[in-house]
């Protein structure tokens, strides 16, 4: 499908949306039709998504529409799309509208917005829940492919428990929060919400890289997490779900699902649920709050109009926080993250209930601070533990329930494991891709490494990242002297080791401008891999190892680039 024809199906089924709380705005027909028009003119091979529309959370940028939080009066016009917003552009996608939200990202429940509560498309007597409501509702009606939210607490999960679809919470730092209204500057990611499980990870590959210029922007650690073939599965007590207030069907669901992981050959074990629950506690109830404040504190003491009041009270209650209390908490949850890593020692994974049971609005409205915490019972230690997670449907006969799913959680940079192992629950296959043969590869090893300073050379070239595999153990690494910015020299050696290197695919033209742009005494030629393809890429003259530093020892460019001072990188 052409990104117009992608555009032209979104707005026929916008005109027959009853729902005006589902979005706060939407791109006119002639910015989103211009878009569609430079996407199908680029060679289809470098836009993976093309085809694909989809919704952005109202506090992350997206240029043309105003950002508002679910607060017009802190509305500005941003000058640049965020980060993962343009990678997303760049493979394909169009971006039609943003969506409503709980006020500044401060709720589980969906219904704190002056823009109104979305409608559950679940059953509409319940809560879409939040705070990425209107991404999640969104994407279930069909209105978008995908959609993006934000994940602090479990605003990337509990909407897509409520609303039947999957929601994939990435590792902290991996996916680049730059032009993204802070919540939890700390523990805050963007989320992925989509109705297929392989989509929501196609899309999350696409977006996520890391990015220099976001202070919490996280590198990739360079040994990739082995995907086991019988996974150890982490589940919790009985005892546990029922002091969370689970209801009969979440406990029903949840049970028949680890009993599903059983008979898949999982290997199945208890989990000490004590300081899961106990750190997410404190996300709330501690010092973390304050770092709300220190987003928006200022504006929130402004006393505008159009503030949700539970919202302005908890913001405000920030302040509340000294330095004292602020190290103690920190070095309590030390304390937790000792005991939780212990634990994922036996266990590759584990499974809970994403939400404990599926309110109301009179519900949240007659106890606003005290359902929210309850919806977040089995979400909000995620981040503060440095999981990554994706939440999906619980599998059942029978129509979808709202508020009735699981998550599985995996550690920091185990997406593969948590998502293999929603797929085995799920019984998901991943469709059949073809490659098309008009795209050649590219082997970069050093400064055009996904996230590197050279990137930007290759995405103008509309490259398209495909692996990171390793080299043959033929080469030598080394670090070039006098080189701005910095490169390494890739030199064969029948004698050598192992080298991580990038995969990049792009058409003959890009690549034959692309040679133009390579420097001596840097040259393009040919690499063997470790599976033994030899491909084009980056090669180096002898000279280039004059005064350089060889590096070959930790394996790649960017273990080296790990261990520069800052002031050097």
């Amino acid at each position: 499908m052409t990104a117009r024809h992608a555009v032209e199906r979104f707005l026929g089924r916008l005109e027959d949306l009853d729902d005006p709380a589902v979005f706060t705005s939407v791109g006119s027909p002639d910015r989103l039709h211009s878009l569609a028009r430079v996407i199908d003119d680029r060679p289809p091979a470098t836009t993976p998504l093309r085809g694909r529309v989809f919704a952005v959370k109202d506090n992350i940028d997206v240029v043309g529409l105003a950002t508002t939080a679910a607060c017009r009066s802190f509305g500005y016009e941003p000058a640049a799309s965020a980060s993962a917003v343009r990678q997303l552009v760049r493979a394909g996608a169009v971006p039609v509208g943003k969506t409503n939200m709980d006020q500044f990202a401060t709720g589980l429940v969906g219904t704190r917005s002056p823009f109104g509560t979305p409608v559950n498309p679940l059953d509409p007597s319940l809560i879409p829940g939040g705070s990425s409501s209107g991404s999640a509702v969104a994407v279930a009606l069909g209105l978008v492919d995908f959609a993006l939210g934000t994940d602090t607490a479990g605003s990337g999960r509990v909407p897509a428990a409520m609303c039947g679809i999957v929601g994939l919470k990435p590792t902290l730092g991996r996916v680049s929060l730059r032009g993204v209204v802070p919540a939890v500057r700390s523990a805050d990611t963007i989320s992925i919400f989509a109705r297929e499980l392989w989509l929501a990870d196609e899309v999350m590959a696409h977006c996520a890289a890391f990015d220099p210029a976001d202070a919490f922007a996280r590198r990739a650690p360079e040994r990739r997490p082995v995907v086991p073939s019988v996974p150890r599965v982490g589940v919790v007590a009985a005892r546990v779900l029922a002091d969370a207030g689970c209801s009969p069907a979440v406990i029903e669901a949840y049970d028949e699902t680890v009993a599903a992981l059983a008979a898949m050959g999982a290997r199945i074990q208890p989990v000490d649920a004590a300081p899961f629950l106990e750190l997410g506690e404190m996300l709330y109830g501690g010092p973390w709050l304050a770092e709300r404040t220190a987003a928006v504190g200022d504006f929130i003491a402004g006393g505008a109009d159009d503030l949700d009041p539970v919202v302005a009270r908890i913001i405000a209650d920030g302040r509340r926080f000294d330095a004292v209390e602020t190290h103690r908490a920190a070095y309590a949850r030390q304390e937790l993250l000792r005991r939780i890593e212990d634990q994922f020692v036996t266990m590759d994974a584990m499974i809970v209930p994403t939400v404990p049971s599926a309110p109301t609005p009179a519900e949240v409205a007659a106890a606003p601070v005290e359902v929210n915490a309850a919806l977040g019972r089995f979400t909000t230690f995620a981040n503060l533990a440095d999981l990554c997670a994706v939440a999906i449907p619980a599998p059942a006969e029978g129509p979808l329930q709202a508020g009735v799913g699981v998550t599985v959680l995996a550690p920091a940079w185990h997406e593969p494991v948590a998502i293999t192992v929603a797929e085995i629950v799920l019984g998901e296959s991943r469709p059949v891709r073809e490659v098309d043969d008009g795209l050649v590869p590219l082997v970069v090893a050093g400064a055009h490494l996904r996230g590197e300073a050279l990137e930007g050379q290759l995405l103008d070239l509309y490259a398209v990242w495909q692996e990171t595999p390793t080299t043959a153990e033929t080469y030598r690494l080394w670090a070039m002297h006098d080189s701005e910015p910095p490169k390494p020299a890739l030199v064969f050696d029948g004698d050598g080791v192992a080298v991580e290197v990038d995969v990049w695919r792009l058409t003959p033209a890009a690549l034959g401008r692309f040679l133009t742009m390579v420097p001596a005494p840097l040259a393009l030629g040919k690499v063997e891999l470790a599976d033994g393809r030899v491909e084009t890429g980056f090669v180096a003259e002898p000279r280039a190892i004059d005064g350089a530093t060889e590096i070959s020892h930790l394996g790649g460019w960017r273990a080296y680039e790990g261990r520069l001072p800052s002031a050097v990188r």
